[in-house]
């Protein structure tokens, strides 16, 4: 690297351990490996039942094995891993075989459901059968049906359907774990989180990430459509969902109504008198769109509707495209966590790179985990005259954005290479990028001030995006 502009920051722990099931005498057990973890503790918290309702076409029944043993084969995977890994003590899996995918059956049929607060639907929609765009089309189309009634979606495609008929595929104890991982949170379970100390130091996370939007053909208008997802927990985890969406130029009002519903949930929940706020944009907010949340927040302290002191943080997260980092000795690849200054208020972070075993404890040699490209964190608001300050604040949210890269509940491995809370906004974001264009979003979700779009009450306790 270059010392004429940068300089070492230094590195944080390649992996934190987590949190898993209480042991008998109340401490928490914890793993590196979120695999590992689930295998020998369970979860964080467990749920007491769940009901999964698999749904698939004649067609693709007879597409598959023209009988129910696919249906069997995969219902018993599913249920041993949910009772054995995850801990749920009543597992309950019903076989539903519709004419084709239509709006009225999956209405219908969510209406009949709605009422069951961890039912979830399973739907095949296998890309080799069906075509890859009609596959990803039917699976927007559907979730956004079952969402309307307040009814979560669980879609499996070809990698699913390889690993239970080819004993040959490689991974198949992984892609097995993931749909069974992302069918317990998606039912209210709570698969891990952060050890009592290695807690992030912020009673709220927002992060707001955007996607694009072209009105018509190749040559429309663009639109920026913006949503921001945020948590309560210091654990990292996910304890109230609320998915916000909004265009560009509306993205003020998204800020500041999260606020105030996130601010005056936590006024009964966790009574302090002092809350501190970390917000992770993708977009660099301007001077007036951080000036207007400041003040959104004082006037939540005017209208008495919270009475604490708020602090805000406000980051910029980008991938930093222009720089690499390498590493002399081979294989050429850095540890995860190492970290140098651009300048007082900017780090460059590297969140996935080696993992080592001797602080893993669970595998032999070196874990690759994915490019080594690296993230750009700069400091938007405070951004203070004295340089320690500003290094020491900005330091904290990379230490943050590096213990929230590893709380991903869509993947057994845990990590992702942007920060959970943007990664999880940037889900909802294509998610409603690809509605835009083939249904109308006040039939999916709710609309408040006339701009901003939320999911109905039930869902937002449950991650229906992942």
């Amino acid at each position: 690297m270059r010392r004429d502009y940068s300089h070492w920051g230094g590195e944080f722990k390649s992996l934190i351990p987590l949190a898993f099931r209480q042991g008998v005498y109340g401490g928490e057990q914890s793993h590196y490996f979120p695999y590992a973890g689930l295998s020998i503790y369970g979860p964080l918290k467990t749920i007491d039942r769940i009901k999964i309702v698999h749904i698939m076409t004649k067609n693709i029944v007879s597409y598959l094995n023209k009988d129910n043993k696919f249906h069997e084969l995969l219902a018993t995977e599913l249920e041993s891993r949910l009772k054995k890994i995850l801990r749920v003590p009543m597992v309950k899996i019903e076989y539903e075989v519709s004419t084709s995918y239509d709006e009225k059956f999956f209405k219908d049929f969510a209406e009949n459901i709605r009422e069951e607060e961890r039912a979830i639907i399973l739907v095949a929609l296998p890309k080799k059968y069906m075509g890859h765009y009609q596959a990803k089309k039917y699976y927007h189309l559907i979730k956004a049906w079952c969402l309307s009634k307040g009814v979560i979606v669980q879609a499996y495609s070809d990698n699913i359907i390889r690993a239970l008929t080819s004993k040959k595929i490689g991974g198949r104890e992984i892609i097995l774990r993931n749909l069974t991982l992302n069918i317990f949170a998606k039912a209210g379970g709570i698969p891990w989180g952060l050890r009592e100390d290695e807690l992030i130091p912020y009673d709220i996370v927002l992060g707001l990430s955007w996607s694009f939007y072209r009105g018509t053909g190749r040559t429309g208008p663009i639109t920026k459509v913006f949503s921001q997802v945020h948590t309560f927990s210091e654990k990292g985890t996910w304890q109230s969902f609320y998915g916000k969406i909004a265009e560009s130029r509306h993205l003020e009002k998204l800020i500041a109504s999260s606020l105030k519903e996130a601010l005056s949930e936590l006024k009964y929940t966790k009574p302090k008198d002092y809350y501190r706020v970390l917000v992770l944009s993708m977009k660099r907010l301007s001077s007036n769109e951080i000036r207007n949340i400041i003040s959104s927040c004082d006037s939540l302290r005017k209208e008495g509707i919270i009475e604490a002191d708020i602090d805000i943080i406000i980051s910029q997260i980008t991938l930093s495209g222009g720089v690499r980092i390498y590493c002399k000795i081979s294989p050429g690849i850095p540890k995860r966590g190492i970290y140098f200054y651009l300048n007082a208020s900017t780090i460059v972070y590297l969140p996935i790179g080696l993992i080592g075993d001797r602080e893993t404890e669970w595998s032999k040699g070196f874990k690759v985990m994915g490019t080594p490209v690296p993230l750009k964190i700069r400091l938007l608001y405070p951004n203070e005259k004295e340089v320690l300050k500003n290094m020491r604040r900005v330091r904290e949210v990379c230490e943050a954005c590096h213990k929230l890269a590893i709380m991903n509940w869509r993947t057994i491995r845990g990590l992702t290479r942007l920060p959970t809370p943007l990664h999880y906004s940037k889900l909802i974001s294509d998610f409603v990028k690809e509605l835009k264009g083939i249904i109308q979003l006040d039939n999916v979700f709710i609309i408040r001030e006339g701009v901003i779009f939320e999911t109905r009450e039930k869902l937002k306790e449950r991650p229906w995006f992942i």
